[in-house]
């Protein structure tokens, strides 16, 4: 058995997935892992550079775009490991980063996931956010909430909770799980001394109808959270949510009327509305 399989969901990731896949070795040190890359209908070379440049790693193609939670458990559930590893393609991990992470988790068996500091390439840290307790200088600081971005699983976990929840395609899945998680009695913690790199967005930043359907994703998945697990709230929810919207909407026209040049976020966000609008509508 497989210590850690590790699953890479990918949108159109050629430019980082070299970096991403050629770091692994590295950052396992004595365990057994294998990397599978499931790809959803990506437009660029991604299959074809990883495919020839990492034989070892499994591939799976999806003829469609199958959101980020389906892709993790397509690729996890393709092993039989001890642990899974949620990675973006757009994470660097750093040398015996992985084996830290593990060997964490074996000594402390209720512990269902593990994740690093999220690092930028300057190397500030991005998160997880860890209040008073990082201050203190905890070595291992419990979480409410893990990021999917470089999330070690115990497998064990993810079967009693019955993995991510498909119901969200992007956005908002790992905040699920994780409260599933710690509802079900296993800890969420960050190890403070590893450290990984994240060019964070890179599969959405490339392309803006991939980020607009990202963006209305979020919106309906904020929904389908607050549906989920604080059902009383839905009204208040989508009510705030909506003001949001046309917000943003308006702000964004308003520059446009005067001339002024949008960012790509603010285009791909306009291009999000109707979806966004729909979205609160229909969802339930």
């Amino acid at each position: 058995m497989l210590d850690v399989a590790v699953v890479i969901p990918n949108l159109n990731g050629e430019g980082v997935l070299g970096s991403c896949l050629s770091a692994l070795e590295a950052a396992a040190g004595a365990l057994r892992v294998r990397a599978v890359m499931v790809d959803n209908a990506s437009s660029d070379q991604s299959v074809t550079l990883v495919r020839r440049d990492f034989p070892e790693a499994l591939v799976i193609e999806n003829e469609e775009n199958q959101g980020f939670a389906k892709a993790c458990n397509l690729g996890g559930k393709a092993f039989s490991s001890r642990y899974v590893l949620l990675l973006n393609n757009d994470v660097t991990l750093s040398p015996r980063s992985l084996e830290a992470l593990v060997v964490y988790a074996d000594a402390h068996p209720r512990v269902g996931a593990v994740t690093p500091l999220m690092c930028w390439p300057d190397g500030r840290v991005q998160g997880p956010r860890l209040g008073f307790a990082g201050l203190l200088g905890q070595e291992a600081v419990a979480l409410s909430f893990a990021p999917g971005t470089c999330l070690l699983l115990r497998r064990d976990a993810l079967d009693a909770v019955d993995w991510l929840d498909e119901a969200f395609f992007f956005y908002n899945e790992d905040l699920d799980l994780s409260w599933r998680l710690k509802k079900a009695g296993w800890g969420i913690v960050c190890l403070r001394s590893v450290r990984v790199q994240h060019h964070e967005g890179v599969s959405t930043r490339t392309d803006l109808s991939v980020r607009a359907r990202a963006m209305a994703e979020g919106y309906r998945g904020s929904l389908t959270l607050a549906r989920k697990h604080y059902p009383w709230a839905i009204g208040p929810v989508r009510f705030a949510l909506g003001l949001e919207i046309n917000w943003r909407a308006s702000v964004a026209r308003r520059k446009e009327r005067r001339g002024e040049p949008l960012s790509d976020r603010e285009r791909a966000f306009l291009m999000s509305v109707p979806a966004a609008q729909a979205a609160l509508r229909l969802n339930p």
